[in-house]
């Protein structure tokens, strides 16, 4: 968890102050891949529990799709947590003001586990391009989480590069 905590801080530190990529620049053809790291929390009845887990996405430039995932989840112990969020309906949003909204979008939902505690995630991604030719990614996470039964929130950001 730690070690993937300074990973992100890392990439953020590398990335504060560079500009948003402006949508209207994106290529419109071609792939690029990201890999980085979700920081996230679940706030369940007033119990919060850390997280952190590996982001890998992949954009389509030509159809204006991402797709990925987020996996090897750690808790604020240490502990590994089983299972994995998948991405589903990502788009790029190319006539979108970075500074008031997001270029991409996509769905992050699954099942994280350890124990006997189950985490069934329901959330929205969402975020920008920094830099000229987007080498990098960053955003915010923001859905509900049902624990074991249990409705509560999850919320979180991210940051990765090419």
């Amino acid at each position: 968890f730690a070690q993937m905590v300074a990973n992100a801080d890392a990439m953020e530190t590398a990335w504060a102050g560079a500009s948003y990529t402006v949508p209207s620049t994106l290529p419109t053809t071609g792939q690029a891949d990201y890999t980085g790291t979700l920081l996230m929390a679940t706030n369940v009845a007033g119990n919060e529990t850390q997280m952190a887990g590996n982001l890998a996405m992949s954009v389509s430039f030509g159809s204006d799709t991402i797709s990925g995932n987020s996996s090897g989840f750690r808790d604020e112990a240490n502990t590994a947590l089983n299972g994995a969020l998948a991405m589903s309906g990502g788009a790029l949003h190319r006539t979108a003001d970075p500074n008031s909204g997001q270029t991409f979008t996509a769905n992050l939902t699954g099942s994280l586990s350890e124990g006997a505690n189950t985490y069934q995630i329901i959330s929205a991604l969402g975020g920008n391009f920094l830099g000229a030719g987007q080498p990098a990614a960053t955003g915010a996470l923001v859905g509900v989480v049902d624990l074991n039964g249990v409705n509560g929130l999850v919320y979180g950001g991210f940051v990765a590069e090419q």
